[in-house]
């Protein structure tokens, strides 16, 4: 299937691949999103963060990157939510 139909896929109701983990269901339309979505079902954390003195895991390649790109900015963001007492280094994770 050609990049433009793969594409095009997305902007449909067309699903073709399927979870196959007993009771989960979920479908996508592309299957590099399914390949992501399976990592929840393991508790394997292949992906370590190599800078000094961390050593955190994750399950998925992309949240280790966005995770390095915001490891040593200071955080500035606070939640205000009572008993929260969090900080973030960018906006967008105080929203998560």
């Amino acid at each position: 299937m050609g990049n433009l139909q793969t594409h095009e896929r997305t902007h449909s109701d067309e699903k073709p691949f399927v979870c196959e983990v007993a009771g989960c269901n979920k479908a996508f339309a592309l299957l590099g999103n399914l390949k992501k979505h399976q990592s929840t079902h393991s508790e394997d954390k292949p992906f370590i963060c190599d800078l000094p003195g961390c050593g955190k895991t994750f399950k998925c390649p992309d949240v280790l990157f966005r995770y390095k790109k915001n490891h040593n900015l200071e955080k500035t963001y606070v939640c205000e939510e009572i008993g929260r007492n969090k900080a973030f280094a960018t906006v967008i994770n105080i929203l998560i």
